[in-house]
C-alpha cells in the first residue's frame, strides 16, 4: 500500500499530537465528567482507540520511510 510521504515536520506534528494533547484532553474529560458526574467511557474510549489505531499507523510509515520504501 502506498501512502503519501510526511515531512519531517508533519510527522513531529503528528507525533506531538498523539503524544501530549490526546493524553491531556482524556485526562480533561475525564476529570471533568468525574466532577459533574458524567459517564464520560464511551467519548474517551473512542477517542482513545483512534489515537491508538492512528500511532501504529504513523509508526508503520516512519518504519516503511527510514528503510527506503515507497
Amino acid at each position: 500500500m502506498k501512502f503519501p510521504k510526511l515531512t519531517n515536520g508533519q510527522y513531529d506534528r503528528i507525533k506531538q499530537f498523539l503524544l501530549m494533547v490526546v493524553p491531556g484532553a482524556l485526562a480533561m474529560i475525564t476529570g471533568a465528567g468525574v466532577m459533574n458526574g458524567f459517564n464520560t467511557e464511551k467519548v474517551t474510549g473512542t477517542i482513545a482507540i483512534v489515537a491508538t489505531f492512528a500511532g501504529i499507523l504513523l509508526n508503520w510509515i516512519a518504519g516503511k520511510y527510514d528503510k527506503g520504501d515507497e
